[in-house]
């Protein structure tokens, strides 16, 4: 028997919102299973099959609910107008939206219809970032930020607050964002603990080590955050320009240096030798998949070159991520169409998925894959496991012989008994029963998954040194193909011209025209764009069209002429993708095979890491407006 906790599915424009469902037994003394929800400009709502109506809860568990939006200014504001959305007249449930009638919207929708449920609101990671790095500074405006939390805690009875800081001193912050995190957890972990009982405090915490020692001290966190949410995934995605999957479990054997590092394995036990309590800890699941557009689709398996993200899905609409429940549904009709094939790769323990119609290549997480994270995270002792997102699961049931597939089978570990001796790493056969829907999954011989060693786009992380007792020894007794990769060249972008040296590390950057001539021109991440000096400052210039920048002689060029090797070429051979214009606050959207010129909203500029725009952040490739 089922509880249902019921939401109307609605299509947001620039607000976002994101739900966390906690399911557990007891107050934190039970394994948890977190699931998020979330409306980011996602559904199209002309396509019902996509629309995400219901959140269905085992009977005898509780439900936690967390909601949050984007901010525009949190500035020793109150909490009221850090829950103002950038569009102030969205619908949600029926109702225009404002402060009182959403929250109360989502009060009554989660928490009305399931009597058990305690929800909590959240601050997320996207809009407020930057004025985070201001509010935390100030010991005033900690202190307004802490009572107005307090204060809508009170109002809508909210059981706490998830904190999502994506990442104190990284991606604008500076090095005062460590200690300052700190103070601010302290003083909400003082006023948290005068309730009764005391109002719970969690975080979402980062799965690179890089961002993992930059932005946390281990005993701030431990002593003030009831439970860590660890987001162990997007490890890699369309912002490199080579394939590789999403959430991947275990190292891949060619992966080096910093590569190493990202894996759920490595993140998780990274997390433990520092001194994180397992019981605390949470281990991030996603159920979707990263997704490139192939540069070549006879190679088409990890490491393949391909410079450009997937199409959207048809409900998510974001190019190089697609929901599961949309990938299924293709896998689904793929039986009779014979159109893609799946590779589960016996090294990550994870599969991925090529196709020829569009060439598309993506890695995700299938019920064994998902069932393998759970496991790992229940032999190692973690809290439990959280889920991103709920609404991207098999919801409707469309592709197997139950609803929400995936986060059925990350429960499944949990009624098993702890097993010291199992090896999340080593070579697994799967286990899990599928249904007699589940869609076919083939490693052909004659679809060999070719390799390529990506150099300069490895992440700038310090190289673990050799004691680190977290590197994964692989077994080799079994490979996904017959064949050894051959080619170590660096994945290159897509032109007829190719160059044996490797990218300069500082290629493109903003060059200081202080101490260069007048007129001197110098070469952009994009290929379409230039740097040129004028009036001892950098200006951004656009090419003609037809013509790419040419570093050699210092001048656009017709594209067969130049390298581009090191360059993003940017074009609109595929519709629903995005790609920055000169101007800071402007990008391109591509649609019937060309760009359109399309504008942020005020002061927003376009982040081509999350393809959307965003609060003021890295402005060093791009024209910053005058009126911001």
């Amino acid at each position: 028997m089922y509880s249902f906790c019921i939401t109307k599915a609605v299509h947001l424009s620039t607000v976002y919102i994101d739900i966390l469902i906690i399911i557990k037994k007891t107050h934190f003394s039970e394994r948890l299973i977190l699931c998020h929800f979330s409306l980011n400009n996602f559904y199209n709502i002309e396509v019902s099959v996509g629309l995400f109506e219901f959140i269905q809860c085992a009977a005898g568990f509780r439900a936690v609910l967390l909601a949050s939006t984007i901010s525009n200014s949190l500035l020793g504001k109150r909490l009221n107008n850090i829950l103002t959305a950038y569009t102030s007249r969205c619908i949600i449930c029926g109702l225009h939206y404002n402060l009182t009638a959403k929250t109360k919207c989502i009060r009554y929708t989660f928490v009305n219809l399931s009597p058990g449920s305690d929800p909590f609101v959240s601050q997320e990671w996207n809009g407020t970032r930057y004025h985070f790095v201001e509010m935390a500074a100030d010991p005033e405006k900690r202190q307004t930020f802490v009572d107005s939390v307090c204060e809508l805690l009170e109002r809508y009875g909210f059981d706490g607050l998830d904190f999502d800081w994506e990442y104190p001193g990284a991606r604008g912050g500076n090095s005062e964002d460590h200690d300052n995190f700190i103070k601010l957890l302290d003083m909400l972990r003082a006023r948290f603990d005068q309730y009764q009982p005391p109002k719970i405090l969690t975080g979402a915490l980062a799965a690179g080590r890089q961002n993992i020692d930059q932005s946390y001290d281990p005993e701030g966190l431990q002593r003030n955050m009831d439970l860590f949410h660890i987001m162990a995934y997007d490890y890699h995605g369309a912002f490199e320009n080579f394939t590789h999957h999403n959430a991947p479990l275990c190292q891949y054997p060619l992966d080096e240096g910093n590569m190493t590092w990202f894996n759920v394995e490595y993140t998780i036990k990274y997390y433990l030798s520092l001194g994180f309590a397992p019981e605390k800890m949470a281990m991030g699941i996603p159920t979707y998949g990263r997704c490139w557009t192939l540069d070549d689709p006879e190679q088409n398996g990890m490491l393949a070159p391909a410079n450009k993200p997937s199409p959207g899905g048809n409900y998510t609409m974001t190019p190089g991520s697609i929901g599961f429940n949309e990938i299924c549904s293709r896998m689904t009709t793929n039986k009779t169409e014979g159109d893609c094939t799946i590779v589960h790769d016996p090294d990550l323990h994870e599969p991925y998925f090529y196709c020829k119609s569009d060439n598309i290549w993506c890695g995700y997480d299938d019920g064994d894959s998902i069932y393998l994270k759970a496991k790992m995270a229940r032999n190692l002792g973690l809290g439990g496991v959280m889920v991103w997102t709920i609404d991207t699961d098999d919801f409707l049931g469309e592709c197997y012989d139950e609803t929400f597939h995936l986060i059925k089978h990350a429960k499944d570990p949990w009624k098993e008994p702890i097993d010291s001796d199992y090896e999340a790493c080593a070579p697994y056969s799967p286990t899990t029963t599928s249904s007699s829907t589940t869609p076919s999954e083939t490693t052909p011989s004659e679809t060999t998954p070719s390799a390529t060693t990506p150099s300069e786009t490895t992440p700038s992380e310090t190289t673990p040194s050799a004691t680190t007792p977290f590197k994964t020894t692989h077994s080799s007794t079994t490979t996904a193909s017959t064949t050894t990769p051959t080619s170590t060249s660096a994945p290159t972008g897509p032109t007829t011209t190719t160059t044996s040296g490797p990218c300069p590390p500082d290629f493109g950057a903003k060059p200081n025209c202080a101490l260069e001539p007048e007129g001197s021109v110098f070469a952009h991440p994009d290929c379409i764009k230039y740097w040129e000096c004028e009036f001892g400052g950098a200006t951004i210039k656009m090419c003609g069209p037809g013509t790419v920048f040419d570093d050699v002689i210092s001048e656009c060029n017709f594209e067969y002429n130049v390298v581009t090797t090191c360059c993003r070429l940017w074009d609109c051979a595929l519709d629903n993708t995005y790609y920055p214009a000169a101007d800071c606050d402007k990008y391109y959207r591509c649609y019937n095979g060309a760009p359109h010129l399309e504008q942020c909203a005020d002061c927003l500029f376009w982040d081509q890491g999350i393809f959307q725009c965003d609060t003021y952040g890295d402005s060093s490739h791009c024209i910053v407006p005058d009126y911001c």
